[in-house]
């Protein structure tokens, strides 16, 4: 089971949620088989190295669930992720060691290819400089991004868990959705948000495609898409991969090449003789040996769906426990997994938006704001009239990417609620609101390098 802890190249259209199982089963195997050779070489006695031989047999990626409240007073970043040494058991005793949840120094960095990815030797996090090789990550930026955006990622999570029913337009964030309102939020759009999140500002390797994917430190924030795909993959059991084009190229496919269920999933093979995964082989989680704490009944039999309803409610919606880490969440509802609120408010409100993936050929972050907000753009994160933000998550190649547009959503309803609640707009109805957002809302973009546009 895997354990809570307190992208391909270019994209792959409507497959993402497959992918991300087929990478952690290529990452779970390479974790156990490490983890085993460790413990041999360790030279335990005989009695403590098989304990440790079955503990590592039985290991499996950790996740970290960044939707979910933190615990009242604590930042909804886990400090595993954050320490640059932790400790180890030994067969002389303990020793303190690098960490690999925090950081991962390159043997070669030549493959890298792009400035200053070549110059840095080691994964860095929100870096202090885009061009000094000395750069150092920067914390404290992380979790007070990761912070800030819980609450949006709480609600989103809870919107596509709750209300949509289709694996298409869960899945992925690719503009094919015209007259769909419901198709603007989508697991990968959160998955781009978190790489933001943590790579941040002077193209910390996790904010941009290229660099990305060479990280053990992204599978932890990825294997909680897995779980989430999990969760919805078991409500909605006869929802999956629909033939679609694929609108640009990757490695492995063309542009305007039809994928389906049944297209190999490359480069992950399935085998020792080189059979690739497909959507199909991959479709049941059970397949890769493992499970999520949310999916098991009693008995380790398979939980029921009323039971697991009832956990969602409990993670993500009204009952939610933990700090309600912004003033909004107290007027938040619960809704159910028919997609109705259960307090029958008038309507939902999201803020919809559709933007070119390789705009400003770089990765490039939207915020959204309702109300004044500071003229500093350091201060944006934590301004507190900062509603959310859309990450879009590009290629550092300028000239080398082709058109596409991807789109995104943020939650808007609690928001006005609780500015109904503060008595700085007059009610819920569409005219009212209509009028209090046009003269309220705002929006701002910076890339990755920190660059602001007007």
């Amino acid at each position: 089971m895997a354990s809570p802890i307190s992208s391909t190249f270019r994209g792959q259209s409507s497959r993402l949620s497959i992918l991300t199982k087929a990478c952690i089963d290529l990452g779970q195997q390479t974790l156990v088989q490490n983890t085993v050779d460790a413990v041999y070489e360790a030279k335990f006695p005989a009695a403590l190295q098989q304990r440790y031989l079955t503990a590592a047999r039985n290991l499996r990626l950790p996740y970290y669930d960044w939707a979910q409240n933190a615990p009242s007073g604590q930042s909804s970043l886990p400090e595993i992720l954050i320490q640059p040494q932790v400790q180890v058991m030994l067969a002389n005793g303990t020793q303190m060691i690098d960490n690999p949840l925090y950081s991962y120094r390159f043997k070669d960095t030549e493959p890298l290819y792009w400035f200053p990815f070549v110059i840095w030797q080691n994964t860095l996090r929100w870096p202090t400089s885009n061009s000094s090789a000395d750069a150092q990550s920067q914390e404290d930026k992380v979790r007070q991004y990761m912070d800030s955006f819980q609450a949006q990622a709480r609600d989103t999570l809870y919107i596509l868990l709750t209300q949509y029913n289709t694996f298409n337009n869960f899945s992925n964030e690719a503009w094919q959705r015209e007259n769909n309102v419901q198709g603007y939020a989508s697991i990968e759009g959160l998955h781009d948000n978190v790489h933001s999140a943590v790579g941040g500002q002077n193209w910390g390797h996790m904010s941009v495609i290229d660099s990305c994917n060479s990280l053990f430190q992204q599978l932890t924030p990825s294997s909680n898409i897995d779980r989430a795909y999990a969760l919805w993959q078991t409500l909605h059991p006869d929802s999956f991969v629909e033939p679609a084009k694929q609108m640009y190229p990757t490695f492995s496919t063309r542009a305007g090449e039809t994928l389906d269920s049944k297209s190999p999933l490359k480069p992950f093979h399935s085998d020792a003789s080189g059979t690739f995964w497909t959507s199909d082989s991959a479709r049941d989680f059970k397949t890769f040996s493992y499970t999520y704490p949310e999916l098991l009944g009693s008995n380790n039999q398979s939980v029921n769906l009323s039971t697991l309803r009832t956990t969602i409610n409990n993670l993500y919606g009204k009952k939610a426990t933990g700090v309600n880490l912004r003033a909004r969440d107290v007027v938040r509802r619960s809704l159910d997994l028919g997609g109705r609120a259960t307090d029958n408010p008038p309507r939902d409100y999201l803020l919809n938006m559709r933007v070119a993936k390789n705009g400003l050929a770089d990765s490039f972050l939207i915020y959204f704001f309702l109300g004044d907000f500071s003229p500093d753009p350091a201060a944006w994160t934590t301004d507190e009239n900062m509603i959310g933000t859309k990450a879009v998550l590009s290629m550092k190649a300028p000239g080398q990417t082709e058109p596409v547009d991807i789109t995104g959503s943020v939650p808007l309803t609690a928001v006005l609620e609780e500015r109904v609640e503060r008595g700085e707009l007059p009610g819920m109805e569409v005219p009212q609101v209509t009028q209090f957002l046009r003269g309220k809302l705002h929006w701002r973009v910076r890339n990755v390098s920190f660059f602001f546009f007007s």
